[in-house]
């Protein structure tokens, strides 16, 4: 049985690529966000991160995953380095990449409302209280598929 995916793993990973040379687009406004577009294994991913000095600080990450009904699912995780947190950068992170996310949805006039779904440990004490405060106020008690660990399934629908 594996563990539960760390988003945290993925701002090092992110972190990695931009000293490698991967080149994120600085997002409209003043939310001091960057965005890169990518389809690992053929799925849609997005990643939005706040970069200082070429550190990634934090960041939030939507996946495509399978449709509720008819609706588009986006699965989000983020991550903050722990050295920032508690200072509320991750609810700001969070809440500035779905603001961004929701408007890329709504270009074209090809959806009129997608899924924001958070799977989140039991143990994670910080990650459940900002999906709690920003995704659903009423999650579901859940086994996570991939590491047959307990958890949280935090869905909201969003609407365009």
């Amino acid at each position: 049985m594996s563990n539960m995916t760390n988003p945290l793993d993925g701002l090092l990973e992110l972190q990695a690529g931009i000293e490698s040379g991967l080149q994120m687009l600085e997002c409209p406004g003043d939310n001091g966000l960057s965005v890169v577009f990518d389809q690992p294994e053929g799925v849609i991913r997005m990643t939005y991160a706040m970069i200082e000095d070429g550190m990634v600080i934090g960041y939030t990450v939507f996946v495509k995953d399978q449709p509720i009904g008819s609706v588009t699912v986006f699965n989000i995780g983020y991550a903050v380095r722990e050295e920032y947190r508690g200072k509320g950068l991750a609810t700001r992170i969070v809440n500035s990449s779905i603001d961004l996310l929701t408007d890329t949805m709504g270009l074209g006039g090809h959806f009129d409302s997608y899924y924001l779904e958070a799977i989140v440990g039991i143990d994670n004490l910080a990650s459940n209280k900002l999906a709690h405060k920003i995704i659903s106020d009423t999650p579901k008690q859940i086994v996570d598929k991939h590491s047959g660990e307990d958890a949280y399934q935090y869905l909201r629908l969003i609407e365009l």
